[in-house]
């Protein structure tokens, strides 16, 4: 049985094991200076002038409305709060001596009713409204902040279930004088459209596509692809992804990594890479804004080769058609199996089918080893076979046609110097021996080309269509068959590829340009799958002419180098020198070098070059790994032309492979609470309270006033206390493990949301379902139902390993303390959200299967209720 949590614990192994390295260092464990480093981090992030971390949520409201009592700005003691909200957002206003009044709960929002705020106005002119962002559902602020201005009433707002929600741009805890939040684990706590991700599709296929059009593809269907990731050995595999999102960019730097090979990425300021830490050898998480020229990188030295693939069934291809692609050599019985009715067309046409013996491949049932395919109308000689091997020969012939081919009206055409009769040679053959197919070699001494050229629509076809192999240099790409193919094939590939486009430059150095960016990050990709690594290097040509007339702003070209390697025609991969590029540390104990045997002809060679190893386990693992440490030689800002990025969530791993040349990419919440205000005076205020009311925190300016206001000498205003205060103080043990989590913040609201979505569309409720309001951001911990068969639903749920609440507090009320202190207090809709309301998981681990299957049930049992 499916069991699905309520919440989830965001804090990862990575988190656990840099917070016990950071303990290691005899840290202040009491509020201390990393506390104040995460006050400054929370505030930039909030977009508020100042932040007070206390030990809780619960704590930073008694602390908002406390020093609020200490300010002298209240007018009376009367405090709008809200009938459905949480049990200590309303304590502290009666723990304090306060006049608490309730307030109906808003149909659309579970926030405020704003008819009944206005009706509390006029009787009781309060001094300040709390309000609460339900499940992060914003109340209509619009509205609320007006009245309150209009009436002179103090807006207080408890953010601590809507971290990162937003009501017309605006966060929300950005509207009062104070607000609370809290980083309780339930609650809260990317890379540029372009990048290059590699990725098996949903059969199985391997490819290279940007980040956009993956989300574009699966963004509903995520579950349907894998994405490469590096698991805790550091070897990489394909992953299947939780989620895939996508984040607005607002005012976030994007910035452009460059490492020694030339491998490249884009990324926002607050997107992680894996780096080096030099000091104490080890890999660290490093913010983009925090990487700096000269820090190595965590990249793919080797990439998982995807399944094996032997043999292409062309027949798969031609099935998708109708009366398009016929079949001979077929079993003749095929035929007599079908019973069409006698005056049709296709009784007509079968008797003529076997006739001919052709038959169109829709009708196929049986397949013979000797079968044969073409379009209609084709001659018998020009069938070709349903079925090939994939050899060298293969996939040398695809090489040479990326480099070198064309297509005609019914042909492909092959263009070669008329003095490179190997290749001319090799071509003919190989047409000949894999199709079965005649060539025609078409020589022009005046231009000295020789030109094959096979006229065969079918063939046409098969390497356009089929293989996927675009016309047109822009449009060049590597066809997903080649990266399923063994070492040998793929060295015929990059064989044919590189006679044809390729040039040597010295001794046992390969290079290729193109105009297709993407033709040579795939190069790029095939040989980092056999232990090798390249450069690309990309240019904007200038100048030349032709016919006397200049030539500008010609397309971009994009070279891929690789040094110290040999190719030749059968698949024969020789490697004559170290790879350059090796792991980066100083010479402090010894070389280690590894070769291995793939086959008789190809040797791979990994060096991991002076490695410091005693003792230390994480670096040993690269010795047998799929990574390396590449340096950082440029960084750069980047003016984006777009206004989303985006990310893939991994279970468990939380990273992923992408760029152009592949670096590895990564994708918490904690117990305590924030209050955060613009207003300097409630700062002061809001320090001392937190620490015993006396003056340690606060600034100099205001420990000397009052100082002197008191006639309190240095010495002992170490113990003089200003204000009845509280020791609601968190740790920097809490700060240094928040410090990390703020970088995953962004991803935790973005998914939150995009789960909410999801259970607003599959979600079929007629009694009741919230609002969307076109103008806000909802991030909720939880979404709400209301029903008033609440508890079969409940039950149902939980019996199917979905765990419930009930929808927060229901309606304080109705609960016993409010009872006993004010008597029962009825209202219409909060009394139906404390009878009828439920909430439903939605953490950042949820898949939208996990979603749909909660769902479903739901729908499925008020269906039969």
């Amino acid at each position: 049985m499916k069991e699905i949590k309520l919440v989830r614990d965001t804090i990862d192994i990575d988190d656990i094991n840099v917070l016990i390295e950071w303990l290691k260092t005899n840290p202040r464990l009491t509020k201390g200076k990393v506390t104040k480093d995460f006050e400054a981090k929370w505030s930039k992030w909030q977009g508020r002038k100042y932040s007070v971390y206390l030990n809780s949520g619960s704590s930073a409201n008694l602390a908002m409305i406390y020093s609020l009592l200490q300010s002298k700005l209240l007018k009376n003691k009367n405090i709008i709060v809200p009938a459905v909200s949480w049990s200590t957002t309303v304590a502290p206003a009666i723990q304090l001596g306060m006049n608490p009044i309730l307030c109906e709960c808003d149909k659309d929002t579970l926030g405020i009713d704003i008819e009944y705020f206005k009706k509390l106005i006029k009787e009781y002119k309060p001094s300040v409204l709390l309000l609460v962002h339900v499940l992060a559902f914003p109340n209509k602020m619009k509205e609320i902040v007006q009245l309150c201005e209009e009436n002179n009433i103090i807006l207080l707002e408890d953010s601590c279930e809507s971290i990162g929600s937003e009501y017309d741009g605006i966060k929300t805890g950005n509207f009062g004088l104070m607000s609370s939040f809290s980083l309780y684990f339930g609650h809260h706590m990317s890379v540029s459209p372009d990048t290059p991700i590699p990725y098996l599709d949903n059969v199985g296929l391997f490819n290279i596509d940007n980040i956009e059009n993956i989300y574009n593809l699966y963004k509903d269907n995520i579950s349907e692809i894998k994405v490469l990731s590096f698991d805790e050995e550091y070897c990489t595999d394909y992953i299947t992804p939780s989620s895939i999102i996508k984040h607005k960019i607002n005012k976030k730097r994007i910035l452009e990594l460059t490492l020694e090979n030339n491998r490249k990425v884009e990324i926002t300021e607050d997107h992680s890479v894996f780096s080096y830490d030099k000091e104490n050898f080890k890999l660290i998480k490093t913010g983009g804004n925090e990487v700096n020229i000269g820090d190595y990188i965590l990249v793919p030295s080797k990439i998982r080769r995807p399944r094996l693939i032997t043999e292409l069934n062309f027949i798969d291809y031609c099935k998708k058609y109708t009366n398009k692609f016929f079949v001979r050599n077929y079993d003749l019985n095929d035929i007599d199996n079908f019973k069409f009715k006698w005056d049709t067309q296709e009784n007509k046409n079968k008797f003529t089918w076997k006739k001919r013996g052709q038959l169109p491949v829709e009708y196929l049932n049986l397949q013979t080893s000797d079968l044969t395919v073409a379009i209609k109308n084709t001659p018998k000689y020009k069938y070709l076979p349903a079925k090939y091997k994939i050899d060298e020969g293969f996939c040398r012939l695809v090489g040479y046609f990326l480099a070198e081919g064309s297509y005609g009206k019914s042909s492909l055409n092959f263009s070669f110097h008329i003095n490179e009769k190997e290749y001319i040679e090799d071509v003919r053959y190989n047409i000949k021996r894999i199709f079965g197919l005649d060539s025609s070699l078409i020589k022009d001494e005046e231009n000295k080309s020789g030109n094959v050229k096979i006229y065969s629509e079918t063939l046409k076809i098969f390497f356009k269509e089929y293989l996927n192999i675009k016309s047109g240099a822009l449009n060049k790409q590597i066809p997903s068959i080649i990266y399923h193919t063994n070492d040998k094939c793929i060295s015929s590939f990059m064989y044919g590829y590189f006679a044809g486009d390729g040039t040597n430059k010295g001794k046992n150095r390969l290079s290729v340009t193109s105009i297709s960016k993407d033709l040579i990050n795939g190069i790029s990709y095939l040989f980092n799958m056999m232990g090798l690594n390249g450069s690309i290097i990309s240019t904007i040509p200038t100048g030349g002419d032709i016919k006397g007339k200049k030539i500008k702003n010609r397309e971009p070209q994009y070279s891929f180098v690789i040094s110290n390697i040999i190719l030749n025609k059968n698949g024969n991969l020789t490697i004559s020198k170290k790879n350059k590029y090796s792991l980066p540390y100083k010479k402090l104990t010894y070389p280690i070098s590894r070769y291995s045997k793939r086959n008789d002809n190809l040797v791979d060679y990994k060096c991991v070059d002076y490695i410091k190893l005693e003792n230390n386990k994480e670096l040993n693992k690269f010795i047998d790994s799929d990574l390396m440490l590449l340096k950082v030689k440029n960084i750069k800002d980047v003016v984006p032309d777009y206004d989303y990025v985006y990310d893939f969530s991994v279970p468990q791993l939380e990273n992923f492979v992408g760029g152009y040349q592949p670096i590895c990419l990564h994708n918490s919440t904690i117990e305590g609470g924030f209050v955060c205000t613009d207003d300097f005076d409630m700062y002061r205020i809001l320090l001392s309270i937190r620490s015993h009311g006396w003056d340690r925190d606060l600034d100099e300016g205001f420990q000397v006033e009052k100082r002197n206001e008191y006639d309190v000498t240095d010495f002992k205003s170490l113990y003089t206390f200003y204000y009845p205060g509280f020791n609601l103080r968190a740790t920097d043990l809490q700060a240094f493990i928040g410090l990390g989590q703020i970088d995953k913040l962004e991803e935790i609201l973005e998914k939150r949301s995009r789960n909410f979505l999801l259970y607003d569309k599959y979600i079929k409720n007629d009694y009741w379902k919230i609002k969307n309001l076109d103008n806000c951001f909802y991030s909720n911990f939880a979404y709400p139902i209301i029903h008033p068969d609440r508890e079969e639903i409940a039950k149902y749920l939980m019996e199917n390993g979905v765990e419930c609440r009930p929808l927060v507090c229901g309606s304080i009320g109705k609960q016993p303390y409010w009872k006993d202190l004010y008597g029962e207090q009825s209202f219409e809709f909060a009394d139906k959200v404390d009878e009828y309301g439920m909430y439903l998981p939605n953490h950042p681990d949820l898949a939208e299967q996990d979603i749909k299957y909660i769902c479903d049930l739901v729908n499925e049992k008020i269906e039969i209720i």
